[in-house]
């Protein structure tokens, strides 16, 4: 997945992934939202089984460094 990165010193890989939590109120705050208010998870994509909760499991495969924070 990541064998073309052109700059390796902003990428970091995994491996193994690690085990992480994401918040899903800060990675989409869409998610949160009720849809009739103008947000969140659309009918379709529940009625298709999506499950969106408040803080759901994941697998962190790499990060990447998006500012040096200077």
């Amino acid at each position: 997945m990541f064998d073309h990165w052109p700059d390796t010193r902003t990428l970091r890989v995994f491996d193994p992934p690690k085990p992480v939590v994401i918040d899903m109120a800060i990675a989409d705050p869409s998610s949160g939202r009720s849809y009739a208010a103008g947000g969140g998870v659309s009918l379709r994509v529940r009625a298709s089984g999506a499950r969106i909760e408040p803080t759901m499991p994941a697998l962190l495969m790499a990060w990447l460094r998006m500012s040096s924070l200077h």
